[in-house]
């Protein structure tokens, strides 16, 4: 049962790799003030971790790594992703990893 509020964490390797995401072609049709405004939002939402431990558990895209360690930096309950490689593992260090369609359910039913 899911009674805590749900906080979006993020790192400082998180959050470059949303910048370096937002420059990719695909997202040109997005102006640069709004690219600013999202992670400036993103930014204010979020709860800056940083991370102790560094893990090499995922090794065929060893950059997902910074988000197991984020979550367990910060204690994690959950990670909703829909990167392949970390729904693989369905579960790190007792942190549920979920698709955005399971948390959903999983909150529904809490």
């Amino acid at each position: 049962m899911l009674k805590e509020e749900i906080i979006f964490v993020l790192s400082e390797e998180i959050l470059a790799e949303f910048i370096e995401v937002l420059d990719r072609p695909k997202f040109n049709s997005i102006n640069q003030n709004e690219k600013t405004e999202f992670i400036k939002n993103i930014s204010e939402l979020g709860e800056l971790v940083n991370p102790q431990q560094k893990f090499n558990i995922i090794l065929e895209d060893p950059k997902d790594n910074k988000i197991l360690e984020a979550a367990v930096e910060d204690k994690a309950d959950y990670i909703v992703t829909g990167d392949e490689h970390l729904l693989k593992l369905k579960e790190f260090r007792k942190i549920k990893i979920v698709n955005a369609n399971e948390f959903l359910e999983i909150l529904g039913n809490s």
